[in-house]
């Protein structure tokens, strides 16, 4: 061992400064060789990501032209009127008007149910509460309602 480092002293100082600049010219050729893979991978997912950037602000573009462009005039909303609910299947018992909707009761068939939310909401109500229970072989609704703001 100590005969390599007097035979590297021995040298000239220009041959060990070629041979240092040789060995980091070698060992940055090594680093760049191990790093390329890692650089091309990172600029194709890069180019990937931009793709489905493009490809996002595309679709958001086309459902915006979409959503504007099928805007059709909003119909009008039926007047609300607690006695369009007394029907064949539904009968009204109660209604208590308030300022901001009101109580109403009702003796309803068990199929005719869901139709009076879908029309309550066709009128420009809101349920906010509701109970439904059983007195004898009928069924007792209970529905307390609001007014929908437009704002």
């Amino acid at each position: 061992m100590i005969t390599l480092c007097d035979s590297w002293l021995a040298q000239s100082p220009r041959f060990r400064l070629i041979c240092w600049c040789g060995w980091l010219l070698g060992l940055l050729i090594a680093v760049l060789l191990c790093l390329h893979p890692v650089a091309q991978k990172r600029v194709m997912h890069q180019e990937a990501l931009n793709q489905q950037r493009a490809a996002i602000q595309t679709q958001w573009r086309n459902l915006y032209l979409l959503a504007t462009s099928s805007e059709a005039p909003e119909e009008p909303l039926i007047p609300f009127s607690p006695l369009l609910f007394q029907t064949l299947h539904t009968r009204l018992l109660h209604w208590q008007p308030s300022a901001q909707g009101g109580e109403m009761t009702l003796k309803p068939a068990w199929d005719a149910i869901p139709l009076m939310f879908v029309q309550l909401a066709e009128q420009g109500m809101n349920v906010s509460q509701f109970s439904l229970s059983q007195e004898g072989a009928e069924l007792l609704l209970t529905l307390q309602l609001e007014r929908l703001n437009d704002g």
